[in-house]
C-alpha cells in the first residue's frame, strides 16, 4: 500500500516538473522571438532614422515655404491699404480745409497695461499702470487692438480706472458703419451690450459695424465698438432692440491704449482775398472711382467753395 502511494507522488510530481518545463520552453522561445524582432526593429530604425528625417525636412519646409508666401501676400495687401489709407487721409484733410471745416485732430496712443480688473457685476472696470506722468487725464478715450474700451474715469499720479462699456455708466454716441443710422451703446447687466434709441423700422441688419460717431466729445469719431448680432423690433415699442457684440473681450483683455490730442498742421495755404481762386488738385479715390480723377475748387466772392471735376487736364 505504501510502495502503491509513493508511485502515485512521483507521478504527480513528474506531471508538474513536466507542465513546468513547457512553460520554460514557451516563455524561452517567446523571449528569443521578441529579442529578434527588437534585433530588426532597432536596425530597421536606424537605417530609416535619416530618411525620415530628410523626408520630413522637406514636407515640412514647403509647408513653411508656403506659408511665407501667403503671409508675404497679406502683407503686401496690408502695407497697400495702408498706403491708400493715408493717402485718403491727406486728400479728406485737403477737402476740410478747401470748405472751412475744422481740422480733424491727430492722435497719439500711450500704451498701458493692466493691473487690477473689477469684475463686479454692474460696475466693471479696469485699473491701469498709467497716470498723469503719462499725460493721462479724465474722459480720455481707451482702446484695445481691436476697438473701444471705454474712457479714463480717476487719475492718479501712477495709475488710473477705466469705465469699460460693461457698466451700467456707460453711454457711448455711435453709428452705424454702413447705414449711419445713430444710437448710444449702453449696458444693461447683460452678457452683451445694446443699441439704444434706435427709431423702429432703422436700417440696422445683422452683421453691421457700429463705430463711435464723436457727438458728445469724449470719444474720436470713428473707432470701432462692435458688431450687430441681433435686431428685434416691437409694434409696442417705439424703438428696435438690437444686441451688440462688442470687439474687445473683458476677460483676456493685458494692455489698452489711452488716446491723446497731437498736433495738427495745415496741409495747404489759401490767400484771404475777395477774388475767386482755383486751386488744382489730383484726386485718387481708389474704390470710388476707378481712374485717378482731377477737380478744381473755385472759391467765389461770397467764399463758398464748388468742387467741378474733369475729364482731362493739362498739368
Amino acid at each position: 500500500m505504501v510502495k502503491k502511494q509513493r508511485i502515485i507522488n512521483m507521478s504527480s510530481l513528474n506531471f508538474w516538473g513536466f507542465i513546468l518545463l513547457l512553460l520554460l520552453s514557451i516563455f524561452s522561445y517567446s523571449a528569443k522571438e521578441n529579442l529578434k524582432l527588437g534585433i530588426v526593429k532597432n536596425i530597421s530604425a536606424a537605417m530609416l532614422f535619416p530618411l525620415e528625417k530628410t523626408i520630413n525636412f522637406t514636407v515640412n519646409t514647403f509647408s513653411l515655404h508656403k506659408k511665407n508666401s501667403e503671409l508675404r501676400k497679406e502683407i503686401a495687401l496690408i502695407s497697400l491699404e495702408i498706403q491708400r489709407c493715408e493717402n485718403i487721409k491727406r486728400e479728406n484733410k485737403i477737402l476740410r480745409e478747401l470748405y472751412g471745416f475744422k481740422p480733424m485732430m491727430d492722435f497719439n496712443l500711450i500704451p498701458c497695461e493692466i493691473i487690477g480688473k473689477n469684475p463686479g457685476l454692474y460696475n466693471k472696470s479696469l485699473i491701469i499702470d498709467g497716470g498723469f506722468e503719462d499725460n493721462i487725464d479724465k474722459n480720455m478715450a481707451v482702446i484695445s487692438a481691436d476697438g473701444l474700451v471705454g474712457k479714463i474715469i480717476e487719475t492718479t499720479q501712477k495709475s488710473s480706472e477705466v469705465l469699460t462699456l460693461y457698466n451700467i455708466n456707460s453711454f457711448v454716441s455711435a453709428i452705424d458703419l454702413r447705414s449711419r443710422v445713430p444710437g448710444i451703446i449702453k449696458w444693461k447687466r447683460e452678457r452683451f451690450l445694446i443699441f439704444d434709441d434706435v427709431p423702429l423700422h432703422s436700417d440696422i441688419k445683422v452683421g453691421d459695424t457700429l463705430l463711435t460717431s464723436g457727438m458728445g466729445g469724449v470719444f474720436p469719431k470713428g473707432i470701432f465698438i462692435g458688431k450687430v448680432i441681433k435686431v428685434q423690433e416691437s409694434p409696442k415699442e417705439i424703438v428696435m432692440r438690437i444686441t451688440i457684440q462688442p470687439f474687445f473681450d473683458f476677460n483676456l483683455l493685458e494692455e489698452v491704449f489711452v488716446i491723446t490730442e497731437g498736433t495738427n498742421t495745415s496741409l495747404i495755404s489759401l490767400s484771404k482775398t475777395d477774388t475767386v481762386r482755383v486751386s488744382m488738385i489730383n484726386l485718387d479715390m481708389f474704390k470710388k472711382i476707378k481712374e485717378t480723377q482731377n477737380f478744381y475748387i473755385s472759391f467765389s466772392e461770397n467764399k463758398k467753395p464748388k468742387i467741378n471735376l474733369l475729364k482731362n487736364i493739362n498739368h
